[in-house]
């Protein structure tokens, strides 16, 4: 237990990536999320690597209880006009439509790649 006492503070400071920020996805379930620090728009963040097409990426919302997590699944450009989407992005497999999310600062989720080996999350720049 540490006892900092009243009135003590601690303070973040550093520096900023200048550009996207490169997340290597681990075979099977991980735990990862948006380590900018701004909000990020769950489409603009992007699964690459090669042969994505023919495995899944899924995010999950992480939560106190099962019942309000979120699931998003990544859809390649080659099945994007199946799920009504215009090009690659995210899928809301819970309420069936084109994933809408912003993710805070620092929140967290669950990241279940079945692509094995080689794949990666690309958050956009926070500049």
């Amino acid at each position: 237990m540490n006892d900092f006492g009243t009135g003590a503070t601690i303070t973040y400071a550093g520096q900023v990536v200048n550009g996207a920020t490169v997340i290597p996805l681990a075979p099977d379930v991980s735990v990862s999320g948006n380590c900018t620090p701004v909000d990020i728009d769950i489409q603009s963040m992007v699964c690459e690597g090669e042969g994505l097409a023919g495995g899944l990426v899924q995010l999950q919302t992480l939560t106190a209880t099962a019942e309000t997590g979120r699931t998003f699944v990544w859809i390649p450009a080659s099945e994007a006009g199946d799920y009504g989407l215009e090009g690659e992005g995210w899928y809301d497999a819970d309420e069936g439509c084109v994933a809408e999310k912003t993710f805070v600062a620092g929140e967290g989720f669950v990241v279940m790649n079945d692509y094995g080996e080689g794949a990666t999350l690309k958050l956009p720049s926070a500049l």
